[in-house]
Formats: structure tokens, sequence, C-alpha cells
């Protein structure tokens, strides 16, 4: 993946875009759609299939990552999560809810607890 790739696929898309055949398509003047000509059955008549070229829009997706990855600024799920080793790494807001909970928690079970049976 590198700068020719980025230019063909927009050039590919840009075709597409204006491609007489596609106007009256859903999603034919994106640039994202393809077609092709089909044979239904043995014997059946010749049908045009319109479709998203998957494809492409992946390639498209690979070459946005490559380009953040090179600029440092692509960031994996894993390290965008916290992970705190203590409660004193929690931001306070947490500790608060996580105290309010905790609370309600044992509220429940001591009303619980107080039921006759």
């Amino acid at each position: 993946m590198n700068g020719v790739s980025a230019r063909c696929s927009d050039w590919i898309i840009a075709e597409r875009a204006v491609f007489s055949a596609h106007q009256d398509v859903p999603g034919g003047k994106t640039g994202y759609v393809v077609t092709r000509e089909r044979q239904l059955g043995k014997d059946g008549p010749i049908v045009k299939e319109h479709q998203v070229d998957v494809a492409l829009m992946r390639e498209m997706r690979e070459i946005d990552k490559q380009i953040a990855m090179e600029l440092g600024q692509w960031v994996e799920k894993s390290d965008q999560m916290h992970r705190a080793t203590s409660l004193s790494d929690l931001p306070d807001e947490v500790l608060e809810r996580m105290i309010a909970e905790g609370r309600r928690l044992q509220a429940e079970k001591n009303a619980k607890d107080k039921k006759p049976n």
C-alpha cells in the first residue's frame, strides 16, 4: 500500500461515480458500486447485479490505517482501555460510582435479610 494505490483508488471511485449505467442505481453515484451481468439458470435471462465493492473499501481502510500508523496516530483498542492496577489508579467519578453501587447492593441485601420467610 502506498501513495500510488491511494491515487488509483481515488481515480477508480471518481470514474465509477460518473459512469452512466450507475446513475440510476442506488449508491451508484458514490463510486463504490460495481455491476456485473450473469445468467439466471442454464437458459435464463441475463440480469445485471449491482453491489458495493467491499474489496476496494477494505483496501482504502488499510491505506488509511497505514497512513495513521506512519503518522503515529493509530491506537489499538487495547491501548485505549484504562488498566487500573489499584483503586488509586481509578478516576474519582469511577470510584464514586463503584461506592454508590456497593451501598445500593448492600441495602438490597439487608432488606432481603430482614424479610420474614
